[in-house]
């Protein structure tokens, strides 16, 4: 594992190399969940990278800018930013995994980001979405559904109605996620990553994987691996009973889903053999 800044400079995403010990099979960007969100990610998230890492895929973590521990300030960023941030990531895997394959990772708006990036560039070979955000505005209205809950528990009742955070954002103001200032720029490119019907990513072999209490596919996924298919992509669609990790407070288990994964991924990559010692 070794960090790296994507392109040196302000505002500029940081990133960690996973090298394998032998030539990549694959290069593979991994496109992290966004706010809170990112924090429970970060284990799990480690955890498959290092694991492809010894299946033999060069893989690249990366924190948005404004996000982790890349430069800028989350204020100051829009989504359109970011997907400028999936396509260096992009790049330096496919630099530094000698144009190995390229396989993407999302989880959360890290997925909805990728499949808007991939309607524009169809360079994946294989795709992984963990729980894909189907509609973004339907995501932040549940959290600030969340945020006014939160402030019931905290203060015996909450200081603004969810309209009124709505309509501050229409209006240009900003509003705070848990701390993360959401700004209207921010807002408004939220909505824009949406998947409309003339959108077409290109993601190759995809596995979709919708976790829930139930093993039963929500219609949301269902709709968006068929829109997958439309597209000319070959779709694996997973439930998994499991906990929402992005979600929770301290570790969660994620061995079964990680298992799940892994088994997808070993019967499309092969691993090339390691040059014989000198």
């Amino acid at each position: 594992e070794e960090p790296i800044q994507i392109a040196p400079g302000h505002r500029s995403p940081s990133a960690s190399y996973y090298r394998p010990a032998g030539p990549a099979a694959a290069a593979c960007v991994i496109c992290d969940p966004l706010f809170e969100e990112r924090k429970s990610a970060q284990r799990p998230l480690v955890e498959l990278a290092r694991r492809l890492r010894d299946a033999g895929v060069g893989t690249v973590r990366f924190d948005y800018r404004g996000c982790g521990d890349s430069s800028g300030d989350l204020e100051a960023a829009t989504a359109h930013d970011w997907l400028a941030d999936i396509a260096a990531a992009a790049g330096l895997a496919r630099q530094a995994f000698n144009a190995a394959p390229l396989t993407l990772v999302g989880v959360r708006l890290g997925a909805t980001l990728l499949l808007k990036w991939a309607a524009r560039h169809p360079e994946a070979a294989l795709a992984i979405l963990w729980e894909p955000v189907v509609s973004p505005g339907e995501y932040l209205r549940h959290e600030l559904r969340r945020k006014l809950m939160k402030e019931m528990l905290t203060f015996g009742g909450s200081r603004s109605s969810r309209d009124a955070l709505m309509e501050e954002l229409e209006r240009g103001g900003e509003v705070d996620f848990d701390g993360y200032g959401v700004t209207a720029a921010l807002y408004r490119s939220l909505l824009e990553i949406e998947l409309r019907p003339d959108d077409r990513p290109r993601l190759g072999d995809t596995l979709l994987i919708h976790l829930s209490p139930v093993e039963r596919v929500a219609d949301s996924l269902s709709g968006l691996g068929r829109h997958l298919e439309s597209a000319g992509n070959t779709v694996t669609l997973r439930a998994l009973r499991h906990q929402p990790f992005w979600n929770q407070i301290g570790y969660t288990d994620c061995t079964a889903l990680l298992d799940e994964t892994m088994a997808w991924v070993g019967t499309r990559i092969q691993v090339p053999p390691s040059p014989p010692a000198t």
